[in-house]
């Protein structure tokens, strides 16, 4: 797309003018380019040109790109449509807003709240690593014990965490509890063994 100035004759009575569209075709219908129908300001007087052909396309001064009209006379006013009509205009137009609203959104967008570290909040980084390791000694610490605990209760809950240490990845450890578990299946039905994903032969007898 392409913002081209162009000269237009505007309503004596108003600032903005409907330009129809109009499509050009050079080579077969196949190749052409043109302009939508759209609605043009006398502060910004510009066309927006679509090159839908496999070739660039040059655009002679004086060429005709399109077709004004008075929008007052040309387009239906609002007290012309149905209720069902100015419903279906109404969401058609909310739709294509919302549409360009997320097409031009990028990120640094100041409209999204930045983060504490100048990123963007967003949901949980699952590639992140933890902020810091946690030692094996600070453990009790780490884990967040409710304080409306008993001293008994939380004595014998620090004894399970430290019996069971080896289930948390303490100091970039992987947590691992040794753990028999039985996954029930469905009755009639034969094991299979399955690639997680696919490979080449050749790669299966390096595997």
């Amino acid at each position: 797309m392409k913002a081209v100035a162009v000269t237009l004759s505007f309503p004596s009575h108003s600032n903005v003018v409907y330009v129809e569209k109009l499509l050009i075709s050079n080579r077969g219908t196949n190749n052409f380019y043109g302009s939508p129908d759209c609605l043009i300001t006398k502060e910004d007087c510009q066309l927006r040109i679509c090159n839908f052909s496999s070739f660039p396309v040059h655009i002679h001064n004086r060429q005709v790109l399109g077709f004004t009209h008075d929008p007052a006379n040309w387009l239906d006013s609002k007290e012309k449509l149905s209720k069902e009509e100015l419903d279906s205009v109404q969401a058609y137009a909310y739709m294509v807003k919302t549409l360009m609203d997320n097409l031009y959104k990028v990120p640094g967008d100041p409209t999204i709240p930045p983060g504490k570290d100048g990123e963007l909040e967003g949901g949980p980084k699952t590639t992140e690593a933890p902020p810091e390791d946690v030692k094996k000694e600070d453990l009790l610490t780490a884990v967040d014990i409710s304080p409306e605990l008993s001293p008994d209760r939380r004595a014998q809950l620090e004894a399970i965490l430290l019996r069971n240490k080896k289930a948390f990845g303490l100091e970039r450890r992987l947590g691992h509890y040794p753990a028999k578990v039985e996954i029930p299946l469905r009755e009639g039905l034969k094991e299979i063994s399955c690639p997680p994903f696919f490979t080449s032969p050749t790669n299966r007898k390096v595997m």
